[in-house]
């Protein structure tokens, strides 16, 4: 005699499901593929992270673009001294390869080609193609690039975590530049009144 549980959920072949196991699983570092919203703003956070966290420790090391006083500029003829800047150039450029790649993956999910990252060099565009591709949302299914990615668990929270501190951040410069100005508008109008 076969007993069956009457709550038990029922049984799905998920395997034979048409498109249940097509999801992008190339590298991060791989310019094929795709990234959600999601999993861009994640990534753009942790490298973000990893990147002033390597700024301060040449800070703190007494290497590069923090060491160079008045002296060393006076003594280059009054120009940065490269020798000085080479470290924050090679890891900022370390950093841009990951940003191009993240943005180009960001691209690819909407289906559109990486060149439009290009876009980003024309000042105002370059915001409305920041706001773009972190507020669309991506092709359904697979596209012209790739089929879709998950979002890992961490990248959800991550990009929420830094969404939020980015509104925070937000409301601090409003809620002390705009009482800023105003103080300053009110000095201007003084100095005019009296001069």
């Amino acid at each position: 005699m076969e007993t069956t549980n009457p709550y038990q959920a029922p049984a799905a072949d998920l395997q034979s499901t048409p498109g249940f196991s097509d999801y992008d699983e190339t590298s991060v570092l791989s310019i094929k593929g795709r990234f959600g919203r999601l999993s861009f703003f994640a990534w753009y956070v942790v490298t973000g992270l990893i990147s002033g966290i390597l700024s301060a420790l040449l800070a703190a090391l007494g290497i590069g673009i923090a060491t160079i006083t008045p002296e060393m500029m006076r003594a280059n003829g009054g120009g940065m001294p490269w020798g000085a800047m080479l470290p924050d150039l090679m890891l900022g450029l370390v950093f841009l390869y990951f940003y191009i790649v993240f943005g180009i993956r960001r691209l690819h999910d909407m289906n559109r080609s990486g060149w439009w990252l290009l876009l980003g060099l024309v000042p105002v565009v370059n915001v409305i193609l920041g706001l773009v591709m972190m507020l669309l949302s991506g092709t359904a299914g697979a596209n012209d690039f790739a089929p879709p990615r998950l979002t890992a668990t961490w990248e959800k929270v991550v990009a929420w975590i830094g969404i939020a501190l980015m509104l925070l951040g937000i409301a601090l410069v409003v809620a002390v530049g705009i009482p800023a100005y105003q103080n300053y508008v009110e000095a201007a109008r003084q100095a005019a009144a009296g001069g």
